[in-house]
């Protein structure tokens, strides 16, 4: 290969990895505004004085989301889950999230993970350890070295 066609491929492969975080940043806008129509609603819902219409109206809200978006109701459940889980327990993870270093689908593995754990020690630690190899490997080889940190860092806790 001449330095002229190494050139053009690394521009390529650039080219391609700027439209990943392109559609990694639209995912993140997609949560958030997802995040901010639910919290809206609770608001909306919080002043009804009937329970029963609250419970309607709560039950509603992923059905209107997931109607807007194309989504199954639990799919909007899993999505606002995730990232509700990696906002409280990874905030390094969600602002990589949000600047399209990282995708939806790792977000969502890093948010399996996350749940898994049972130390908060052990959230700290994955928040400061992950984004490095999440940035650089495929979900199959993340997913495998999440399990790989589950069993590291919480040993003890096996049954």
């Amino acid at each position: 290969m001449s330095n002229h066609e190494s050139t053009e491929n690394e521009l390529k492969t650039g080219r391609l990895t700027e439209l990943a975080r392109v559609c990694a940043r639209a995912e993140a806008r997609e949560t958030e505004a997802m995040i901010g129509y639910r919290d809206s609603k609770y608001d909306q819902i919080a002043e009804l004085e009937q329970p029963v219409q609250r419970q309607i109206e709560l039950a509603a809200i992923a059905s209107d989301i997931g109607q807007a978006m194309g989504l199954s109701e639990a799919q909007v459940h899993g999505r606002l889950a995730s990232a509700d889980r990696v906002r409280e327990h990874t905030p390094r993870v969600w602002l990589a999230f949000r600047d399209g270093t990282i995708n939806e689908a790792r977000l969502r593995e890093i948010s399996s993970t996350v749940e898994l754990l049972q130390r908060d020690e052990s959230s700290v630690r994955l928040d400061q350890s992950v984004l490095a190899y999440a940035q650089s490997h495929t979900v199959f080889e993340l997913r495998r070295w999440l399990r790989q940190f589950v069993d590291r860092v919480e040993t003890d806790l096996a049954p």
